[in-house]
């Protein structure tokens, strides 16, 4: 079945972070970038949730339009990364094992095991599962066996916090590294093509996750950068510096780079030159990645809620008053869903009403994770890792 995809770049993504030089306690990793989708409204919304204080973790399955649960699949280890699918097949990280369950038979059909906990989100392209992990190496695995086809070791060998999901663009898989790189990798054999060292941050890393659009890669550090790369060799097109640290991956819309920082606010950059159109200051921080839809950016913040923004101006359109968001928004049909802690919401596009709050089973599950639809036709719809992936 055709499958649609509109990528943007978290670290939602599916999630979580690092320290800066004035050592803040480490937030969690960010999730990759979000999706717009309109169509079908009989669909599946999948979600993970880390952990809770029961020790086990849970991918929830929800009818979207009512919230009522489909059904759910347990673990007893934590589920960090967000989720992907197709045929039926879900792909997502288990501690430091790269998963394939059957949505079908509830059951898993494979698995990887890694050297390192998997933060990243997987991303699926031409029957093979490309993901990054905790223990330095990109793997790449067949979609069909989970057999590994090569792998990609990085720079540094330390682990801690490789949360940078891949992105897969005519061929090249481009993925962020806690070593301080920027790496451009062949997606047939892995061999390496580029990779560029954040000279800007004497090395700073990467937890956001790439973009790439028209042949520019955009990625944000934990120096509080936001990179334009060519894609072509890896130089530096132009670089802005923010007021925070950003985990956030970014959204290219319309000649427009929108990002989040930890400094709460969301900032509109021409792609071209990288020059600031805008900027919009939140309650909170800002660790997930915004979605352009219908002329609105919307983005969630840690204590400020959920925020719809005029794309062109940068003005308040509205807000959704919520504990906190770390995870990034996927619409479809009208209605913006996202994770907060321990509760799944959908809240409506237009005006800013809660549809439905589904609590999850514990209040303590860490419902960082990003959503992934999949409508009846089995169109799927994730919040990942590209820009532009048909």
């Amino acid at each position: 079945m055709k499958k649609q995809k509109v990528f943007i770049l978290i670290f939602i993504n599916c999630l979580l972070l690092i320290s800066c030089s004035q050592n803040p306690p480490p937030p969690p990793p960010p999730p990759p970038p979000p999706t717009v989708m309109t169509g079908e409204p009989t669909a599946s919304l999948f979600i993970a949730s880390a952990h809770s204080n029961t020790g086990s973790s849970y991918i929830y399955v929800f009818e979207p339009k009512t919230g009522a649960l489909k059904w759910k699949y347990t673990s007893s280890l934590p589920i960090v990364s967000c989720i992907e699918f197709s045929n039926g097949i879900l792909y997502t990280g288990i501690r430091k094992n790269i998963t394939a369950i059957d949505t079908n038979t509830r059951a898993i059909k494979w698995q990887y095991l890694t050297g390192g906990t998997i933060y990243s989100t997987p991303m699926l392209v031409n029957g093979v599962v490309y993901i990054n992990s905790d223990d330095q190496y990109l793997c790449a695995i067949d979609a069909l066996t989970g057999t590994l086809k090569w792998r990609f070791a990085q720079q540094s060998s330390n682990t801690g916090g490789n949360y940078s999901s891949p992105t897969v663009v005519n061929g090249v898989v481009y993925f962020g590294s806690t070593d301080g790189y920027i790496y451009a990798v062949d997606a047939i054999n892995g061999a390496l093509k580029w990779k560029t060292f954040n000279t800007y941050s004497n090395g700073g890393s990467f937890q956001s996750s790439p973009v790439v659009v028209n042949g520019v890669l955009y990625i944000g550090d934990t120096w509080q950068h936001l990179f334009a790369i060519n894609t072509s060799d890896g130089t530096f097109k132009w670089v802005y510096v923010a007021n925070g640290l950003v985990f956030s991956s970014p959204t290219v819309d319309n000649g427009t780079v929108y990002f989040g920082s930890a400094d709460g606010r969301l900032y509109a950059l021409d792609a071209n030159t990288g020059i600031l159109k805008w900027q919009f200051k939140m309650i909170g921080s800002a660790y997930g990645s915004p979605i352009v839809s219908n002329g609105n950016v919307y983005l969630g913040a840690e204590g400020g809620g959920l925020y719809a923004i005029d794309a062109v101006t940068g003005s308040l359109k509205w807000n959704f008053p919520y504990n906190s968001f770390r995870s990034s928004p996927v619409i479809f049909d009208g209605v913006v869903y996202l994770s907060s802690y321990a509760h799944i919401l959908a809240v409506d596009a237009m005006n800013g009403t809660l549809k439905w709050n589904y609590p999850a089973t514990t209040d303590l599950e860490d419902m960082l994770s990003s959503a992934c639809i999949v409508d009846k036709l089995g169109n799927v719809f994730v919040s990942s890792v590209s820009g532009s992936h048909n």
